[in-house]
């Protein structure tokens, strides 16, 4: 309850006190006596005012508020409506909680997801996660334990969120991004150059069971930042890299679904890439941290025709690094990062575009803040619209929320 909502509570309740002449407890019910048929009046208006004010703040206090100590770099979205997060944290929802934590629906600790306690570096972090069809759990990023044993940057989680024991594959470098194939098989991307102990340069793919996928050859000079596979099983790539398979690929390539590369998709962005989406469309949303991308002007966020040349009617502009995307179902386009303008207008680390890129006028400017540091690092939608951002924050829509937040489908905080 802010002070000025405590502060009107109490007069309420004061002058309730001052209405009311003697107070009996016959029979076992209590019986107030007041001064007068106005008095009695303005008593039942108190009352009903003071049982508004309490609603309001607890609504206020109430709501979708786990906590997070730390960045989320992380978040996936259960069948169930369990909601997996991860980042640097070691406490959410007020409990300990090392880098990971299932939460339930309503944003409260789902206590039989056991602490895990990510470690093993200076800075553990969970930065990427993926659900297989089957329940379980793949985390990455930089770490080098989980639930005390040793676990280099990847592992793979139980339903319950023990561990898997039977998955045993590690890098020798930070895991940005993850991906499951149709058919079960795990792409993983990022810093490492060795996957199981053979060479694997910044990309590789695993069979079901964690072991390396031999048949996947493909390798890129420069880190992975993100991976996406399209309905048709191709894979699209974006990260620092120059090259990919030997062929000069600037920070984005199509993979074909045997991994090889698919020489007709060449945008060449001058810039890091940091996201793709995939529109039913076909088309293809990426951002990042570019000023360049298929030899147009596009800064931070552009869409690609199949072929990867510029759609050209695709007009949004952010004033900086887009960092994730995501599509709804309904087509419409959920970005969040570092911007505080889209296209000349304030729109604070997220907001939604429609399909040709104007500003979906419905969804506010949520008006997300923490500093000089702020920023969306990741998104996820619920199966009832919600909208989950995961980053390093503290307020949104000027409500304290550390590092965690959701909003409704009208983009207001929930």
């Amino acid at each position: 309850m802010s002070e000025k909502t405590r502060a009107m509570t109490n007069m309420i309740k004061l002058a309730i006190r001052r209405l009311v002449y003697k107070m009996q407890c016959l029979d076992g019910k209590i019986r107030l006596k007041i001064k007068s048929r106005f008095y009695k009046a303005a008593f039942i208006i108190l009352l009903i005012a003071s049982l508004l004010v309490e609603g309001h703040s607890q609504s206020l206090a109430g709501g979708f508020n786990p906590n997070a100590s730390n960045s989320v770099y992380a978040l996936a979205t259960q069948t169930d409506g369990r909601i997996i997060a991860g980042g640097s944290f070691a406490q959410i929802v007020g409990q300990p909680r090392g880098g990971l934590a299932r939460l339930n629906e309503d944003g409260s600790l789902d206590s039989s997801f056991p602490n895990l306690s990510i470690g093993g570096m200076i800075s553990p972090a969970v930065l990427a996660i993926a659900i297989q069809p089957d329940g379980k759990i793949i985390i990455a990023g930089q770490f080098t334990t989980v639930a005390g044993q040793r676990k280099n940057r990847i592992a793979r989680l139980n339903i319950d969120g023990t561990l898997d024991i039977g998955f045993n594959t590690d890098t020798n470098g930070t895991i940005h991004a993850l991906a499951i194939q149709p058919d079960g098989k795990i792409l993983l991307g990022g810093a490492f150059t060795e996957v199981n102990g053979q060479a694997k340069p910044y990309i590789a793919r695993l069979n079901e069971d964690g072991s390396l996928d031999k048949s996947f050859t493909s390798n890129t000079d420069g880190t992975v930042y993100t991976i996406t596979v399209h309905s048709d099983s191709t894979i699209f790539i974006g990260g620092a890299f120059n090259k990919v398979a030997e062929q000069r690929r600037s920070r984005l390539a199509r993979l074909k679904p045997d991994g090889s590369l698919d020489v007709d998709f060449n945008p060449n962005a001058d810039g890091d890439v940091l996201s793709i989406a995939v529109q039913s469309t076909g088309k293809i949303l990426v951002g990042g941290n570019f000023n360049l991308i298929g030899g147009q002007n596009k800064s931070y966020l552009a869409q690609l025709k199949a072929n990867g040349t510029v759609d050209p009617t695709f007009i949004a502009s952010p004033n900086a690094m887009v960092k994730t995307l995501l599509t709804q179902p309904d087509g419409k386009l959920l970005i969040g990062g570092f911007f505080t303008l889209v296209n000349g207008q304030p729109r604070r680390y997220i907001t939604r575009l429609n399909p040709d890129g104007t500003l979906d006028s419905s969804f506010p400017d949520v008006n997300v803040d923490g500093g000089p540091f702020t920023r969306i690092s990741t998104l996820a939608l619920q199966v009832d619209g919600k909208i989950i951002l995961g980053g390093r924050f503290t307020q949104v829509s000027g409500q304290p929320r550390n590092n965690i937040a959701r909003l409704s489908q009208d983009g207001k905080l929930n």
